[in-house]
Order: structure tokens, then sequence, then C-alpha cells
């Protein structure tokens, strides 16, 4: 109930010209334009224990045309990484360039998991879900020449992003209505490779290995109120992109690549989340591509083959 009042409280703003109250949540606290079209920012939020930051991607000629508007792509990093990775790693200038969408990538947290942390039962920072999903998306509606609906807002991620876009999806359906998941843990209930992982990032990182959805077991009602795979039926109305390979190496590996067992968790991860899909009968796509690695060049060319695919949706006349 709380997501659909601010969703209303969202589109009243933007209507009225006037920052929506998740927007009113964030100070903006300085900003770097590393060029005309990126943007390197921070924030001030009561959600976080220090700054929220997030890279802003404007396409070109935005400037140009003071009238046009534009959809959005949020755009998720993986484990033990940060909000750099996508501009540094991703080749997200290039992949973008003469398209017309503005992408954001948030920092994530290296383990934050895309969610309100657990934390005891207690709650508190860090509270990922809401600075992304709440606050963000309400300043860049407000602050950019969006098209604040649905269907012109989409979250994409890789391995620890791919699951971060499939539970805000699931989570949040009035948001966003388009989520890919590239390589992503979209099942963290039933794979305890994924849970030890999860775990044991927080607790190296963070020094709190409990802290994001708590006990696997004492806290499962929190694992499964993130878990994209238990909430496939709130994927009903979102397009839906699964893309995996298999961790054997592949034609974008360097010669005598050995693979790796990561990939191979994420295929049987997003094969489950597939056929779970398939058994409600909701359309997505599942693109298991066969061979190929957890590595940066499948994302790029998962990013450049399914951005096309978003920017279709159809758009206001």
């Amino acid at each position: 109930m709380r997501r659909l009042v601010l969703t209303l409280a969202v589109m009243v703003s933007v209507l009225a010209g006037l920052p929506a109250s998740g927007a009113a949540a964030l100070t903006l606290t300085g900003s770097t334009i590393q060029n005309e079209r990126l943007s390197d920012l921070r924030f001030a939020t009561p959600s976080l224990h220090g700054a929220g930051r997030a890279f802003v991607l404007l396409p070109d000629g935005y400037a140009a045309d003071p009238a046009r508007r534009y959809p959005v792509l949020y755009l998720l990093h993986g484990g033990l990484g940060t909000y750099v990775a996508w501009p540094r790693q991703g080749d997200v200038e290039a992949i973008t360039a003469g398209q017309d969408v503005i992408v954001v990538m948030p920092d994530g947290g290296p383990a934050g998991w895309y969610t309100d942390w657990w934390n005891r039962g207690r709650g508190g920072p860090p509270k990922w879900e809401t600075f992304h999903t709440d606050e963000l998306v309400a300043w860049v509606d407000a602050t950019y020449r969006t098209i604040p609906e649905r269907h012109a807002r989409g979250v994409a991620g890789l391995s620890m992003g791919g699951f971060g876009a499939m539970s805000y999806a699931a989570r949040n359906p009035e948001v966003f209505g388009w989520a890919a998941s590239f390589s992503g843990a979209v099942d963290i209930t039933r794979n305890p490779a994924t849970q030890a992982t999860i775990i044991a990032e927080a607790g190296f990182v963070n020094g709190r290995p409990l802290g994001p959805f708590g006990d696997p077991f004492l806290q499962r009602f929190v694992w499964r109120a993130h878990d994209p795979l238990t909430l496939a039926e709130r994927l009903r109305d979102t397009r839906v992109i699964l893309t995996t390979g298999n961790g054997r190496p592949g034609p974008l590996d360097e010669p005598f690549d050995l693979g790796d067992v990561v990939e191979d968790q994420m295929y049987s991860s997003g094969r489950r989340l597939h056929q779970r899909l398939q058994t409600l009968g909701i359309p997505h796509v599942w693109d298991a591509y066969g061979r190929g690695t957890h590595s940066w060049p499948y994302w790029q060319r998962a990013l450049r083959t399914w951005l096309p695919d978003f920017l279709a949706a159809p758009q206001p006349g």
C-alpha cells in the first residue's frame, strides 16, 4: 500500500511540476560532469549510512530539444562491484550512443543485495531498495525530462544486479514495466550456493553476514519476500528478459579460459525462474545462449542485444 501511495504521489507531483515525496528525501550534495552525457552524482539520504551515489547518462542531443521526454533504464551492478562498473567496464556509453534513453546507474553497495537490510529485525540503514525505487526514481523523474510511466521505465543488471532487477520489478510492479537479468541470481531460496554467497559477501564487506535477509532458515519469510522465483506471479504484466551462459568457455572468452562454476549456477537459477514463469503462463524471454562465462563481454553483449527491446515499448503519442 505504501508503494501505491508513493506512486500516486509521484504522478501528481509530475503533473504539478513539483518534486515527489520520494525525491524530497534526497539532497543532491555534489555532481561531477564526466562529459556532455555522463554525470557522477552524490546524495545525502537517511536510507544509507553514507552518501548515495549514481551515474546518470543522458542521450545524445538531450539539451537540443527541451520539449522531448525519454524512457529511463536503471542499470544495476554486480556483487563486490560499485556504481562505476557499468561506465568503466560495461562500455555503456558506446552501447547507448545514438539511443533515445536516459540510463541511471546507482550504487547498490558491494554486498548490498538490493534490499532494505533485515539487520536482526531492527531494519534501518542500509535501505538500498528504498533509496533506489522510492527516492531515486522520484528524484530522476522530478529532475530530468523522463516519461514517468512504468512502460517507459526499465531495470536491468548483472549477477547480483540481475537479482536486484527481478526482485525490484516483482516487488514494485507499478514502477517498472521491463526487467532484464544478465547472469542473475534470480533464485535465492532454493539455491544454497547463492545463499552462501550472499552471507559470505555481507560478512566480508560489512561484517554482518546475516544483515541483508537474516538467517536463511529462521528468516525464510524475509528471503521469500525478495525472491524473484517466489514472487514470479507478480511479473505477469512485466516484460521479462532472462539471459545466461552455461559457464563453459565461449566465443567471447580468452583462449585457454577454463570457464567457471558461477555462471553454471546462474544458469540453474535462471532456468528455475524460466520454468516457473512457463508454469504460470507468463510470457518472457529465456535466452540461454550456451557457452559463455560470468564475465563482462557477455553482459555487454546482453545490454546491446536487449536494449532495443526496451526501447520498442509503445510510447505515448
